[in-house]
Formats: C-alpha cells, sequence, structure tokens
C-alpha cells in the first residue's frame, strides 16, 4: 500500500513562515543593538565619572591637602625655629638683668620683635632677633672688660679639701674667680633635687636634659634614650662621668643622676676648646661639677667663656668636669647663698652629710 504526501499545504505557509523568519531576526537584531548600546552608554558614563574623580583629585593635589600641608608645615617650622631664637634671646637678654642694668633700649626692640611674632612675620623676627642678640653680645662684652677680680681674695690653683672657697685662679687665658664647694663621698651623699616630680607644663623654669632626682623620679627619659649628651651619676661612694647619657640606664638604685653640656675635662685633660656656639663664647658666671677622685666640686667661673671654664678645671687639677649653666639660673648656697640666683631654677645638686 502506498502513501503519497501533498507538498500543496507547505506551499501555501511557506510565504507566511518567512515573514515570521524575517521578523523574528530583525527584532533580535534590534534589541542586541539597544543592549549594545546601553553598554556604550554606560561605559561612556563610567570613563565621565573617572575623569571627573582624576580632575577633582587633581584639584585636591594642588589646593587641599597637599598644597595646604605644606604651606602649614612651612609655618609650623617658622614658628618653632622662631621661637627657639626668641627663647634663647629673652634668656640672653634676663641674664643682662642679673644684677639689673639699663637695658631699656633692649627690652624694647625685644617687645617690637613680639608684635611681628603676633603678625606671622617670622623672616623679620628672625632678623631683629638676630639684630638683638649681637647688641646683647656687644653688653656683654662691655660688662666683661669692666669686672675687676677684687684684690682681697687669695690666689690659688689648689682646690680645698672640704667647705666653701672664694679664690683666683691661674690659667694661661687669664685669672678668674672661683666660688668653689668641695665634699668628700665617704662622708657626703649626693643627690639631685627638683622644683617637683612633673615635668613642666610650659617652657618656664623648665629643662631638656635627662636627670634623676632624690625622689627616684626621671626626667626627660624619652627624649633622651639615644642622647649624645654627656652627664653625671652619683651613687654611693662613687661618682661616674659620661660622655653620653644613652650609656645611662634608668636604674633607681642610684642617689642622682644629671645631665648637661659641654664635658668640660675628661681623665685630666680639657675635653671642649670652643666651638662656633655665641652663646659658649660670651663671657659668664659658668657652673660646673667636678671631680678629683673620691671629692666632688661644685662651684662657678666667673667672668668666663665655656673653654675658659675648662681650662680652669684643669688648672685646678680636675679629673673630670662638667658644665652646668651659666646667667640668672647659676647660683651657689653654703650657708648662704654665694652666688645669685638671678631667677627661679628648676634642678640642684646638694650635698648632705650621711
Amino acid at each position: 500500500m502506498k502513501f503519497k504526501i501533498s507538498l500543496s499545504p507547505l506551499k501555501k505557509v511557506l510565504p507566511y513562515l518567512s515573514i515570521i523568519l524575517f521578523l523574528i531576526v530583525v527584532i533580535y537584531t534590534s534589541y542586541l543593538y539597544y543592549q549594545n548600546s546601553k553598554l556604550v552608554g554606560e561605559r561612556d558614563q563610567s570613563i565621565a565619572t573617572i575623569q571627573k574623580i582624576s580632575s577633582e583629585l587633581n584639584t585636591l593635589k594642588t589646593q587641599d591637602p597637599y598644597k595646604t600641608n605644606s604651606e602649614l608645615k612651612k609655618e609650623i617650622e617658622d614658628i618653632q625655629k622662631t621661637f627657639s631664637l626668641a627663647v634663647s634671646t629673652y634668656e640672653s637678654l634676663l641674664d643682662l638683668e642679673t644684677p639689673p642694668k639699663n637695658i631699656k633700649g633692649l627690652d624694647e626692640l625685644f617687645a617690637n620683635i613680639l608684635v611681628l611674632l603676633g603678625k606671622r612675620d617670622y623672616t623679620e623676627a628672625v632678623k631683629k632677633l638676630s639684630e638683638l642678640s649681637i647688641k646683647i653680645r656687644e653688653e656683654q662684652t662691655k660688662i666683661a672688660t669692666a669686672v675687676i677680680i677684687p684684690q682681697n681674695i687669695p690666689v690659688s690653683n689648689t682646690t680645698p679639701e672640704s667647705g666653701y672657697s672664694r679664690q683666683k685662679v691661674t690659667t694661661e687665658a687669664g685669672d678668674f674667680q672661683v666660688d668653689i664647694i668641695a665634699a668628700d663621698l665617704s662622708s657626703t651623699r649626693i643627690i639631685v633635687d627638683t622644683a617637683s616630680d612633673s615635668t613642666c607644663s610650659d617652657k618656664t623654669n623648665s629643662f631638656d636634659t635627662l636627670l634623676m632626682n632624690k625622689n627616684k623620679t626621671w626626667f626627660n627619659s624619652d627624649n633622651n634614650v639615644y642622647s649624645t649628651n654627656p652627664g653625671v651619676v652619683f651613687e654611693g661612694s662613687r661618682v661616674n662621668f659620661v660622655s653620653a647619657v644613652s650609656q645611662v640606664g634608668r636604674d633607681t638604685g642610684i642617689d642622682g643622676m644629671i645631665s648637661n653640656y659641654p664635658l668640660l675635662v675628661s681623665g685630666s685633660n680639657i675635653s671642649f676648646g670652643g666651638d662656633d656656639d655665641p652663646k659658649k663664647g660670651s663671657k659668664g658666671a659658668r657652673s660646673f661639677v667636678a671631680n678629683k677622685g673620691s671629692i666632688v666640686y661644685i662651684g662657678v667661673v666667673h667672668n668666663a667663656t665655656v673653654a675658659e671654664s675648662a681650662r680652669v678645671m684643669r688648672a685646678l687639677g680636675m679629673e673630670n668636669a662638667l658644665n652646668l649653666d651659666n646667667g640668672g639660673s647659676t647660683a651657689l648656697w653654703s650657708g648662704g647663698y654665694k652666688v645669685g640666683p638671678g631667677r627661679n631654677i628648676p634642678n640642684v645638686i646638694l650635698f648632705v652629710k650621711k
């Protein structure tokens, strides 16, 4: 039995199928075009956003925080530099007032400098501070020239065995008046005392060097971990001068320690012969702590530079000697003040009988 398929109906439907297929292709192509256009639009929008962010970043780099921080950093550096100069100059000015002298013109110049600082004119302030420093040194030279050692002071290059002495010491750099106190560690305990047990909240009557007081409180420990400043340690019947306080631990078993600079004499030889620091090179009352064996000395060399004070220490036969301070903060007491003080002092070395 044979079957015969007729194609007549398919011929009738075929044109409609072609139209439907064409429409499907057109619709799908339109869909793809729409999706592509959407992606292109999103891409263009993303690129525009990136370009905007990049532009804003460049603006920030030139204005806020890069430029602003740079300007702030420079201003902070100017403030620190000028403040340091101002403090140093003011201390020199105070030293001229001890004892009081007629320095009205210098006071007025310093007042004008403070006005410049208030106006944030650091360049002009630094210039005026330099001028004031020169005038102060000129005044110090005049004062030093006028100083005469009293004739009734005995001439001696021999240190006292104990107690207080005022004497004239002869060196290759000239003659110098020296006030000195001696104490033997076999019968004397040496301690360092301070105005308080806490670090000063401001710079008034404060200090930056390492110190341990009688209450076993360490001062300025953090900023002296790597310090190259010399110091002296008192412990029982021993005294130890160190070339750098970085060598000193934080042992509270010692009686006390104090740091300053420079080391004047070490191993009986002069350690400081002078440098370009005008403050060390100016004449003044130079306080010191020194030793010969178990005998410790504290005292003041009058009308001397730091280098001249070192020569006095060697002339007195000191084995080791450390410069302490000068000017208004210099004081020496033995049954009453023998020297100073010109102002309140933040720390002292005390000889206490055992």
